[in-house]
C-alpha cells in the first residue's frame, strides 16, 4: 500500500487541509514540516480514523473553535486515495495487478451546550475504485476487507508511530513486565493465527468434553478435579491476558492524556503570569504615556521654533550682518549715542543755557539764543530720529546671541526634530509591545488552567489505579501458571493409573496430546518470529548509530537483541549487558526503539507507508543523519512530520530525499513564533513551502537565513 492523497475537514485544527504523498521510488520521503501544537497528531489520528473507523478513534474529533462558535452539529470528513498491490489468481495463474482507491469516511459530531460532551453518528464509509471509467464505488461488504488486507488493521500502531510514544518499549517509567508486555503484543500483532488459535481452544474443549465421560471410580475423579481447576485456571488466564493488554492500551492512553494535559499546562504557563503581564502592560502603558508626552512637546517645540525671533533672524541672516558691521563702524566713530534734541529741549525748559546766560524772552539776547536753539532743534530732527534708530539698532542686536546669528535655529530645528522621531520610534515599539502582551493575556486562560490541572490529578490517579491493577493480574496469572505447571504433573500421575479399558480416558489422551502438539507449533512460530525481528532490530541499530559501518569504533554499544522473554536487552564489549533505560543516552534510545518499530515492519512483510512523528527528537550530528538515511533505506514509503529543530542539520539529506513537502502553521502561534498575523484563527494553514522555503503563512520570528522566501 501506499499513499497518495489526503484530505481533512474539520479535524480539530485541520479545518481544510490537503497533503499529496510522495511515490517516488528513488525520493520516497514526504515532510511535513511542522511545530508542536500545529497538528501532527491530528493529521495521524485523522488518518488513522479515515482507515479503520470510530472503532479505533473514539476522542473528539470536531474543531473546537466551531464550538465555540456556537456551532452544535459539525460535518467531519477525512478522504484518502491509496494504491495497492492485490493478487490475482485465474486459471492456475497468478499475476499482481496494482489498484488504486479513493476512501471517503464521513461523521457528524453533536456537541453539547456547554461545549462539554459530544455524541458521534455512525461512520459513513464509502471505497471507490479507479478504472477506465473512473472512479467506482465498491459494495459495502467488501470495503473492510480490502482495506484489511491493504493494511491490516492490527499492523496500524506498528505503521502509524509517535516518535516519543516508540520509547515505551523501554522508557523507565514502565515496570519491567509492562515493557514485556507492549514487546510481546507488537510481537503477536504479527501473527495472523486467529484459526490456530481457535483450533487450540477447541482442542482444550473438546478433551474437556471426553473428560466428563471418564468412569469416576478409582483416580477418575481426581483427574476430573485436577483437569477441570486447570481449564478454569487456563480459562482465567485467557481473560486475564485480554484484560491485561485492555488495561494497558488503556494505561497508555492515559499516559498520552496526561502528557497532552502537561503540554497544555506548560503552553498556558509559557503564556506567562496574568497578574505579572498586567505589571508588565501598565509599565509599557507609562512608557506609551511618556513618549506621547515627549512628542507633543517636540511638535510644540518645533511649532513655536517656527514663529521664534530667531527663525526671523536665520532668515535676513545675510543681511544682519552687513548692517551689523555698519552699525558697529558707526559706533566706533561716535555717531551715537547722540541725541540733541532732548538736551536742547530741556535746556529751553530750564531757560538757561550751559554757559549760564539767561534764555528768556525779557531780554533781546535771551531771545536771539532761544530762537536759534529751537532753529537748531528743528534742523536736527531728521538726523537725531536717524541716529534713535541706529543707536536702538546697534544696541538691539547686541542682544543676540552669536547662535542665533550664526545658525543657531537649525540646531535647535535639528534637536527638536530628532526628538520626535525618536519619541514617535519609541511610541510604535511601545505600542507593538503592548499588543504582543494584549494578545498573550487574551491567550491566558485562568479558569482552563485551572481545569487542566484538576484533569491532570483525575488521570494521574487513574494511572495509578491502572497501573495497581496490572501488577495484582500479573501476580495471579503467574500464581496461576505455576499451580497449573504443578497440576499438570498430578494430572499425568492420575491419567496413568486409570483402567486402559477406560475409552474415553484414550480419547481424552489423544485430545491431550494434539492440543500440546499445536501449542508447541504456536510457540514455535512465536519464537521464530520473535528471532527475526530481533535479527532485524540488531541490523537496523547497529546501522543507525553507526557500529556497523564502522562510524563509532570506540562506541559502548556492541549489539542488541529482544530475548525470549520480550525484553529488548543492549550489549557492550565483552557482551556486557547495558540497561537502555539508564545508559543510552538519549539518540540511542530513540534509534533501538525505531529500530524494534522497523524490524516489525520489516518481518511482517507488509509494503505499507512508515508514517513517524518527531522521528529525530533528542537526536543530532551524525547519528540524527544516519536515523534518517536508515529509516528513508528501509521503509517503502515514508511520511516523516518533523520540527523546524529536528530539520537542522539535516537539511542536504532531505534535498536528497524528499519527493514532496509542505509546512502546517497553527494561527493560535502568532505573534509568538509566526512573524505575519493569519486571516483566521483557531485553524491550521498549509502551504507547499519545503524544509528551506518560507512564505507569509509559514515566515517565523526567530527566521535564519538558511531559508528563502518562496516566491
Amino acid at each position: 500500500m501506499k499513499l497518495i492523497s489526503a484530505k481533512f475537514k474539520n479535524v480539530r485544527l485541520l479545518r481544510d487541509v490537503f497533503i499529496n504523498f510522495s511515490r517516488d521510488s528513488e525520493k520516497k520521503l514526504t515532510v511535513i514540516r511542522a511545530e508542536n501544537g500545529t497538528g501532527k497528531t491530528t493529521a495521524m489520528s485523522g488518518l488513522i480514523w479515515g482507515l479503520y473507523g470510530s472503532k479505533v478513534i473514539e476522542e473528539k474529533l470536531y474543531p473546537v473553535s466551531l464550538a465555540e462558535d456556537g456551532q452544535r452539529e459539525i460535518d467531519i470528513e477525512v478522504q484518502i486515495e491509496f494504491e495497492t498491490e492485490e493478487v490475482i489468481s485465474r486459471k492456475g495463474r497468478t499475476a499482481i495487478n496494482s489498484k488504486v482507491y479513493r476512501l471517503i469516511r464521513k461523521c457528524t459530531e453533536y456537541v453539547s451546550t456547554d461545549g462539554k460532551k459530544f455524541e458521534r453518528s455512525q461512520d459513513d464509509v464509502r471505497l471507490y475504485e479507479n478504472t477506465e471509467e473512473g472512479f467506482k464505488p465498491v459494495i459495502q461488504s467488501e470495503i473492510s476487507s480490502r482495506i484489511e488486507r491493504a493494511l491490516p488493521e492490527t499492523l496500524k500502531d506498528i505503521y502509524f508511530t509517535d516518535g516519543d510514544k516508540a520509547l515505551t518499549f523501554i522508557e523507565s517509567t514502565a515496570t519491567g513486565s509492562e515493557k514485556r508486555l507492549r514487546v510481546q503484543k507488537a510481537i503477536e500483532s504479527l501473527l495472523s493465527m486467529k484459526d490456530l488459535e481457535a483450533l487450540i481452544a477447541n482442542l482444550k474443549s473438546v478433551k474437556l468434553g471426553f473428560l466428563r465421560n471418564i468412569d469416576k471410580s478409582d483416580y477418575g475423579q481426581k483427574l476430573i478435579e485436577v483437569e477441570t481447576k486447570i481449564n478454569d485456571n487456563d480459562d482465567w488466564i485467557r481473560g486475564s491476558d485480554i484484560e491485561l493488554k485492555e488495561l494497558l492500551t488503556e494505561k497508555t492512553k492515559s499516559e498520552d492524556d496526561l502528557v497532552k494535559l502537561k503540554k497544555a499546562i506548560e503552553e498556558q504557563l509559557k503564556l506567562g503570569n496574568k497578574t505579572a503581564l498586567g505589571n508588565e502592560v501598565n509599565t509599557i502603558k507609562r512608557q506609551i504615556e511618556s513618549a506621547q508626552e515627549l512628542k507633543s512637546n517636540s511638535i510644540k517645540s518645533l511649532c513655536t521654533l517656527l514663529n521664534s525671533q530667531s527663525l526671523h533672524i536665520n532668515l535676513i541672516e545675510k543681511k544682519l550682518g552687513k548692517a551689523s558691521r555698519i552699525l558697529v563702524d558707526m559706533k566706533a566713530r561716535d555717531n551715537f549715542p547722540k541725541q540733541f534734541i532732548p538736551v536742547l529741549n530741556d535746556i529751553l525748559e530750564r531757560g538757561e543755557c550751559l554757559c549760564g546766560a539767561a534764555l528768556t524772552n525779557e531780554t533781546n539776547i535771551g531771545e536771539e539764543k532761544r530762537s536759534y536753539i529751537v532753529n537748531v532743534i528743528e534742523e536736527s530732527r531728521e538726523v537725531d530720529l536717524l541716529n534713535n534708530r541706529a543707536s536702538n539698532l546697534y544696541f538691539s542686536s547686541s542682544m543676540y546671541s552669536s547662535e542665533q546669528l550664526n545658525g543657531g535655529w537649525k540646531t535647535e530645528y535639528d534637536a527638536h526634530t530628532k526628538n520626535y522621531f525618536n519619541s514617535d520610534s519609541s511610541l510604535r515599539s511601545s505600542m507593538e509591545l503592548l499588543r504582543k502582551k494584549q494578545a498573550m493575556i487574551d491567550e491566558i486562560n485562568d479558569e482552563l488552567l485551572i481545569e487542566l490541572r484538576d484533569q491532570e490529578k483525575i488521570v494521574t490517579e487513574k494511572l495509578r489505579e491502572i497501573t495497581k491493577s496490572i501488577v495484582i493480574t500479573q501476580d495471579e496469572m503467574q500464581r496461576l501458571k505455576e499451580n497449573n505447571s504443578l497440576l499438570k504433573k498430578d494430572a499425568e500421575v492420575y491419567s496413568s493409573k486409570l483402567n486402559k479399558k477406560n475409552t474415553a480416558d484414550g480419547k481424552h489422551r489423544l485430545t491431550e496430546a494434539l492440543t500440546r502438539v499445536y501449542e508447541n507449533i504456536f510457540q514455535e512460530i512465536k519464537t521464530t518470529e520473535l528471532n527475526n525481528v530481533s535479527a532485524e532490530m540488531n541490523r537496523i541499530f547497529l546501522s543507525m548509530i553507526g557500529a556497523e559501518s564502522g562510524m563509532n569504533p570506540n562506541g559502548v554499544i556492541r549489539r542488541a537483541e529482544l530475548s525470549q522473554d520480550f525484553d529488548i536487552k543492549v550489549y557492550g564489549p565483552s557482551d556486557q549487558p547495558l540497561n537502555p533505560d539508564t545508559e543510552l543516552n538519549g539518540a540511542s534510545r530513540r534509534a533501538i526503539s525505531l529500530s524494534f518499530i522497523l524490524a516489525l515492519t520489516k518481518v511482517s512483510n507488509v509494503q505499507a507507508p512508515n508514517i513517524i512523528d518527531t522521528p529525530l527528537g533528542m537526536t543530532s550530528g551524525l547519528v540524527k543523519a544516519s536515523l534518517l538515511e536508515n529509516l528513508v533505506k528501509e521503509g517503502s514509503q515514508v511520511v516523516m512530520f518533523l520540527t523546524f529543530d529536528e530539520i537542522k542539520g539535516v537539511e542536504s539529506l532531505l534535498d536528497e530525499y524528499a519527493g514532496e513537502s509542505v509546512t502546517l502553521s497553527f494561527s493560535g502561534h502568532y505573534p509568538r513564533m509566526l512573524r505575519n498575523e493569519p486571516e483566521e484563527y483557531g485553524v491550521t494553514s498549509i502551504c507547499e513551502c519545503n524544509h528551506r522555503q518560507f512564505c507569509n503563512i509559514c515566515e517565523r520570528t526567530d527566521q535564519t537565513n538558511l531559508v528563502s522566501r518562496r516566491s
